[in-house]
């Protein structure tokens, strides 16, 4: 093919499809031996996850779901279907900085078959610079995957990072964190923490509760949980009467997923623990470092 010959970088191809869509207002009229030809499966849906195009890749992998949700393509994998957007659909991000995310995904395809996907969305925008529209791209890495899994090793208990911070008077302040940390900068603290709370929060009610996982931010090896509660505060945000809104963040390896599968034990186990603080001034900076080990230890024993 002359057009993959040119366009041979996946951000080459993403930029292209970007460019044909917006200057196009029928995506019928790209050649359909471009998009079938391409090195990966692509859909074209609304803001609201309508899906307006699928190539044949996608059809292949899962079935034509074009004019319905694509969340509805995993419906197969739950006998009472997907309600709504999956919760850890990179699109979510994409729709408040307008970038590109993606994330790593283990599921089965419509014959049942184990399935490893990378699953990316270009979010493109209107005059007005608002997200009207995705580009979804798929990449099968089921051959690639299995060979990593054969050669990684499989003991990655260790491989956790803490963070404890609170909402504070900025919507995201750290209080404690462990050391050697993924999120290795108060701005990637922030980030994930405002991420968090825009996703559980609901404004001044919140939901306490052991949540997860969502993507850590753009570290596609890794996956993040989040563990929210309230305590007691001596300089705490009046509209929470004081208390303060806390979240432990929790970040690991994906490979990790299983031992976060038992929720409610997990959710006990944490609420014992910061139980044993009486208000949030008492919390030192390197409680986080003494709280892994015992976490870790925890994780163990409960799989």
């Amino acid at each position: 093919m002359i057009y993959l010959a040119i366009f041979h970088k996946n951000r080459d191809i993403f930029f292209l499809l970007s460019r044909i869509y917006i200057f196009m207002v029928d995506i019928k009229a790209i050649p359909q031996e471009i998009l079938d030809n391409l090195p990966m499966a692509i859909s074209v849906q609304t803001n609201h996850r309508e899906v307006i195009y699928e190539n044949s890749a996608m059809k292949n992998i899962f079935g034509d779901h074009t004019g319905r949700k694509c969340y509805q393509r995993w419906d197969y994998l739950v006998p009472e279907g997907i309600p709504d957007i999956c919760i850890d659909c990179p699109g979510k991000i994409s729709l408040e900085d307008q970038k590109e995310h993606s994330i790593l995904r283990k599921t089965k395809d419509k014959d049942g078959n184990d399935l490893f996907i990378k699953i990316t969305h270009i979010p493109l925008t209107d005059q007005n610079d608002e997200v009207t529209r995705f580009i979804e791209v798929v990449h099968n890495m089921t051959i690639e995957e299995k060979k990593i899994i054969a050669l990684k090793q499989m003991d990655k208990i260790d491989d956790i990072h803490l963070t404890l911070t609170r909402f504070g008077k900025l919507g995201g302040e750290t209080i404690s964190y462990t050391d050697n940390n993924i999120l290795d900068s108060n701005l990637k603290r922030i980030q994930l923490t405002v991420f968090w709370f825009a996703s559980i929060g609901q404004g001044n009610n919140f939901n306490h509760g052991f949540f997860g996982p969502l993507p850590l931010l753009d570290e596609m090896s890794h996956i993040s949980y989040a563990y929210s509660f309230s305590m007691n505060c001596d300089n705490g945000d009046p509209r929470f009467k004081g208390k303060e809104i806390l979240l432990l963040l929790i970040a690991t390896d994906r490979y990790n997923d299983k031992l976060f599968n038992k929720r409610e034990i997990i959710f006990e186990y944490l609420n014992k623990y910061f139980e044993s603080y009486n208000r949030v001034e008492e919390i030192k900076y390197s409680d986080m470092n003494d709280f892994k080990n015992q976490f870790i230890e925890f994780l163990k024993y409960k799989n």
